[in-house]
């Protein structure tokens, strides 16, 4: 009896821990989405999108997916904003941007609208991390990143720290 009283709390205990793994959440709201970064050689564009579009998001099979960066909420919630993919065509550059200032400066470079990823907190609040936005000149290609080895690339890559676009959930490897 005991023995199985053990195994059945370890068990609840295991569960639980999976489901805190697999289901990241801030302030009790889950997070289903995870943001993952893609790249294209071809194009030598980044394109930062949620994990259940995908490549489809970018319409381009030379995508590669390369990390998840962090999770975004698939709904819009008090204190949350959205964060929206967009595309130049011409640069053939994917950027996505979450504040303000990084749509305005899109829309004013002659970027178009794709599609609202997901949604993450304006604010930083314990338990998330910056979702930063770069800018490489030469190859006109911006970035949106949430961890170390994002940043990491960007600087070896020669990218411009542009801004904070907001916070996220920190899934990122």
């Amino acid at each position: 009896m005991r023995r199985t009283r053990f195994l059945v709390t370890l068990g609840t205990i295991v569960a639980s821990v999976a489901a805190m793994l697999w289901s990241p959440s801030v302030g009790g709201q889950e997070a289903a989405d995870p943001l993952t970064l893609y790249w294209s050689g071809p194009a030598t564009d980044n394109a930062t999108v949620v994990e259940r579009f995908g490549r489809r998001a970018v319409g381009d099979e030379t995508y590669e997916r390369i990390r998840v960066e962090g999770a975004v909420y698939p709904e819009e919630r008090a204190g949350l904003v959205p964060l929206k993919l967009f595309r130049h065509e011409g640069r053939r550059d994917f950027a996505t941007v979450a504040s303000e200032a990084g749509e305005r400066e899109l829309w004013a470079a002659g970027y178009e609208l794709v599609s609202v990823e997901g949604y993450l907190y304006a604010e930083q609040v314990p338990g998330t991390v910056p979702l930063k936005l770069f800018w490489q000149e030469e190859r006109q290609d911006y970035f949106t990143t949430a961890t170390e080895r994002g940043e990491a690339d960007a600087r070896d890559a020669a990218y411009t720290f542009v801004r904070v676009e907001g916070f996220v959930l920190p899934l990122g490897r």
